[in-house]
């Protein structure tokens, strides 16, 4: 058995940060988002992940990293998985209520276990009972676990999906739990297709059957909550669990017989429904009862919002009904639901190149052109009066949008058009576009290992021959080949704590003695004659340096002579000393005596020792003082 204990930690020990060891884990669960558009780019792979002691975890694939970390991981394997990101856990869409999950980098090494042990959990369920399903407000985003008996399996149905103008296919299970209380399931797409209790159904004569379905979405159809099992769906027929002994035990004593639909053989196939697009002034012009119950579709700019128009309502959460009166606690005389919330009915006036209408959307439709939650809006209208600046955002954006009739349009002459759909969103495209064409495959700051591995285009090729739309469960032949789709905002490299590119750093030398501004401000004063005596003065300096060093190494006898303590100037040096006395008072001749008193030259004396010192010394200190009036100029 293969060593895959070394450096390995529990699910359990995961912190928030990104993490460098390395964890164990069994794939329980693995399915694709691709947009709810078959056939398209898969935008990530979602994973649900256990360790032997149970613990279990969400981790996604961000579709940066599709193309390369899908295709080495597989539904069942188990695999050491190390350098991830740790992070905060998604609200929505997630199979149970976690603190944390993981995402995948391109630095996430992926190593399959072989020959592992069977103490891996084979199950990871959470269950909920049929009445505490909610299909309202947030909840409708939560992954539901049911466990139930099964009692109708229909028959796979080809039907057309009018907002999406193309066909899917849908089954129809049906579950009761020990209350004798009734589900439906609808399985869409590949789920419908796959359903394997078909063939159990055969083998064993259609007897009672206790099934666990996990990954389902609740929906509410005409006040019915029903659940839809999509890519994230998965069944278990008669599991092993101790919450199915119950039902065991009453099968035993009441068994109850599966009905299964004969299936339908369509002498006719079914075509998508593809609605009419018509412009407003042909709306405008037509007979409200010629409208078609699919409406039409119309693409239009918005222009305005009115003022004097309500944009949001207390309503019940299920039936969408405004609530008049609130009472506590609170049950909708409709649908009997207890919850309530803030929902948009957004109205806004609309145009195309032909004429002008007046349209409305109620909350789910509002929210997507907004692209906003609506408390989130009523927060910012307290801080301002008038329209929140999110609602007046919308003007200008252009959308194809699928229409029908107001009500109250068939009473007068002005219509109202109701947006059922959105059809076409012109600014998202816009912006994925310009993401596509901005974003290269492998930018400057994405986390891609230096030494990146590329396919040969003989294996692409032969991988792209296989399949013809993104299946549900990706294996290595199948997923490696997935094209890549753009970059949303949440696969930004920032956002999973990349470094930044190093700044650039200034090259120049530090000046050792940096010039002052007050020095700077009068050096554009000087004048030419200070100038001059500046650079003569400099040209005396350095003439002395020379010499003292010529002379000191002359004369160094008479230095030992005279004793340590004394410093004995030759006499080459007196006369260069009086030269630049000479030469600082205007005098003409280094030789000639001074018309001075006694005490005066004494003086003159005192100050040419204080002005000299030792000569060395001096000229390392003139010597710097003229190298930064240098840097200064």
């Amino acid at each position: 058995m293969q060593d895959y204990r070394k450096q390995r930690i529990y699910i359990s020990d995961l912190t928030l940060q990104p993490e460098n060891r390395e964890i164990c884990a069994r794939v329980m669960r693995k399915w694709v988002f691709d947009g709810n558009d078959p056939g398209g780019p898969i935008r990530h792979i979602s994973l649900v992940l256990a360790d032997e002691k149970g613990n279990t975890i969400f981790a996604q694939i961000l579709e940066a990293h599709v193309h390369k970390k899908g295709s080495l991981i597989h539904e069942h394997g188990v695999y050491i998985i190390s350098k991830f990101i740790v992070r905060a856990s998604k609200p929505t869409y997630v199979p149970f209520e976690k603190d944390l999950m993981i995402e995948f980098t391109a630095y996430t090494t992926i190593v399959a276990v072989k020959n592992p042990p069977n103490t891996f959990p084979t199950y990871v369920y959470n269950l909920t009972s049929f009445s505490q399903i909610n299909p309202v407000g947030i909840a409708r985003t939560k992954f539901v676990d049911v466990l139930g008996i099964l009692t109708s399996v229909g028959a796979p149905k080809t039907v057309p999906i009018v907002r999406k103008e193309t066909v899917g296919i849908v089954r129809e299970v049906m579950i009761k739990n020990l209350s004798n209380e009734e589900l439906r399931i609808s399985l869409w797409g590949d789920q419908a297709t796959k359903f394997t209790a078909v063939d159990m159904l055969a083998s064993n004569n259609a007897q009672s059957i206790v099934v666990l379905f996990v990954g389902c979405l609740p929906r509410s159809v005409n006040y019915q909550t029903h659940l839809t099992g999509g890519n994230a769906c998965r069944w278990f027929l008669n599991p092993d669990i101790k919450e199915a002994e119950p039902f065991y035990t009453s099968l035993r004593q009441n068994p109850v017989p599966v009905y299964q639909a004969p299936l339908e053989h369509h002498t006719q196939q079914v075509e998508p429904i593809i609605l009419e697009h018509k412009n407003l002034d042909e709306l405008n012009a037509m007979d409200p009862f010629d409208f078609p119950r699919e409406g039409f579709k119309c693409t239009v700019t918005i222009t305005s919002v009115p003022q004097d128009y309500r944009w949001s309502y207390y309503g019940c959460a299920k039936c969408k009904k405004a609530i008049t009166e609130v009472a506590v606690p609170f049950r909708c005389s409709v649908c009997a639901c207890k919850e309530a919330k803030n929902l948009y009915k957004l109205s806004f006036v609309a145009t195309d190149d032909t004429a002008e209408g007046m349209f409305f959307c109620f909350d789910e439709i509002s929210r997507m052109i907004i692209k906003r939650n609506v408390d989130y809006v009523l927060r910012m209208a307290m801080k301002a009066s008038g329209l929140p600046k999110e609602i007046t955002d919308i003007v200008s954006k252009k959308f194809t949008f699928n229409v029908i009739l107001t009500k109250g349009s068939y009473y007068d002459g002005h219509k109202t058009y109701e947006v059922r759909s959105i059809m076409r969103d012109f600014q998202m495209e816009a912006y994925k576009a310009k993401l596509l064409l901005t974003q290269p495959l492998i930018s400057p700051l994405s986390d891609a290992p230096p030494n990146l591995t590329i396919e040969s285009p003989s294996q692409i090729s032969t991988q792209s021959n296989q399949i013809t739309r993104p299946p549900d469960l990706i294996d290595i032949a199948e997923s490696s080949h997935t094209p890549l789709g753009m970059l949303s905002p949440d696969t930004i490299p920032q956002k999973i704590g990349l470094s930044k590119p190093p700044a650039a750093h200034n090259t120049a030398q530090r000046v050792l003695f940096p010039p002052l501004k007050a020095n700077t401000e009068m050096l554009g004063k000087e004048t030419d004659s200070t100038k001059e005596i500046e650079q003569t003065s400099k040209a005396i300096l350095t003439q002395l340096a020379m010499d003292v060093t010529k002379s000191t190494t002359d004369n160094v006898s008479n230095i030992h002579e005279v004793g340590p303590t004394a410093t004995v100037l030759p006499d080459d040096i007196s006369v260069q000393k009086s030269a630049i006395q000479n030469k600082s008072t205007g005098a003409n001749n280094v030789g000639q005596n001074d018309p001075t008193t006694e005490s005066d030259k004494t003086h003159t004396q005192e100050s040419k020792k204080r002005k000299f010192g030792d000569p060395p010394k001096h000229t390392k200190e003139r010597t710097q003082k003229s190298t930064c009036s240098d840097n200064t100029k």
